[in-house]
């Protein structure tokens, strides 16, 4: 990763522009099937209704055990209860219903009622969709599980304003950034027959390059400033110089135009960047330079080259205090300081006794 490579010494020098669409990959599955699930466990909170099957267990005075099948009209046939109205009821309430009506029959007993399988339910997938048409799904499907089977979005549509149609009405909107970012559902509407998911064509796109920590193209809903596109972007490293941010610009439909940024972070919430963003803007990260600052480097014929923050009034004894510095037979006479000199920093060598230096000599 890239967090690897700079904490291990490579160190950026450049930025990169191959930007991919964020989100998308999460639909990158080979589709083998469009059967639906229908084994999975439900929630007290499950509405039966035409296609479901569960089972009736009755004990103590009564034993019995019967599978049945809610029909079309909604109905199961019980033995002694005959024909059931049961479409409608929520999980928790069947069992209730059904015990008060055993209770006519039987006075001392126990029941348990378990799903076996569950309805599946026709959905549309329609618009900019990868694999549009319909699809039979679990009726425990919601928009996100819909979309999964489905293969999601192409490249051109919109990961943030699919929208739920149900008897000619919009029902809900997704956002599903709410999702890939801060694992949020709110908006993950429970599918019913026959509704629709309409996935629109792509909005506004910002692409984000360099030292954030996630680098991509992402799709504007609500979003405007560089602040926010910063947030998406998971804020920038620590890598990142701020004070030449770039920002690629087509202007009016006729050119490309360049503007630079000097920015003040302050804090992470990015809040003061409220500056404003087109579509198909590119915001540019470049790097800090590799060299460090304040710093004093001690090479050559000693047991431990390393190097060591610069502090005002430093002299070579604050390096090298004694012999235990150095490696056996070193040649003392003959030292060097190699010192960068500004402005253009060229290598000015001063030469030292380090046998004076060791012996006590100040100057």
């Amino acid at each position: 990763s890239r967090i690897e490579e700079i904490l291990s010494g490579r160190f950026p020098t450049d930025i990169t522009r191959d930007l991919k669409q964020y989100g998308y990959e999460f639909f990158n599955k080979e589709i083998s099937t469009f059967s639906p699930v229908t084994d999975v466990p439900v929630g007290d909170e499950y509405v039966i209704g035409p296609g479901d099957v569960f089972t009736v267990n009755l004990w103590g005075k009564a034993e019995s055990a019967y599978t049945v099948t809610v029909n079309r009209e909604g109905r199961v046939v019980i033995p002694r209860l005959g024909s059931v109205n049961v479409a409608g009821l929520s999980y928790r309430e069947l069992e209730s219903h059904l015990y008060r009506n055993f209770k006519e029959y039987y006075p001392e007993f126990r029941m348990s009622v378990t799903m076996d399988r569950l309805r599946t339910i026709d959905i549309f997938v329609v618009g900019e969709a990868k694999y549009p048409g319909t699809y039979s799904v679990s009726s425990l499907s919601t928009m996100i599980s819909a979309l999964y089977a489905s293969g999601g979005p192409t490249k051109n549509g919109s990961l943030r304003s699919i929208r739920l149609m149900r008897d000619g009405r919009e029902m809900a909107v997704l956002d599903l950034y709410d999702f890939f970012i801060d694992g949020s559902k709110k908006d993950d509407h429970r599918l019913r027959p026959g509704d629709t998911l309409v996935i629109p064509v792509i909005g506004p796109t910002v692409g984000v390059v360099g030292n954030v920590r996630r680098p991509a193209i992402y799709e504007l809903r609500q979003e405007r400033t560089l602040g926010e596109i910063f947030r998406m972007a998971g804020g920038i490293l620590p890598t990142g110089r701020l004070q030449n941010v770039v920002v690629e610009r087509i202007a009016g439909h006729e050119k490309r135009v360049v503007k630079s940024l000097n920015l003040e972070l302050r804090d992470e919430s990015f809040a003061r960047l409220a500056i404003p963003l087109q579509d198909f803007d590119v915001v540019k990260i470049y790097p800090i330079h590799d060299s460090l600052r304040q710093v004093v480097y001690l090479e050559g014929h000693v047991k431990y080259p390393r190097q060591q923050e610069f502090k005002p009034g430093m002299k070579i004894r604050d390096l090298i205090p004694s012999y235990e510095v150095l490696l056996p037979e070193p040649y003392l006479p003959q030292a060097e300081i190699i010192r960068l000199v500004a402005p253009d920093l060229h290598p000015e060598i001063i030469a030292f006794d380090l046998g004076a230096v060791l012996s006590g000599d100040e100057t």
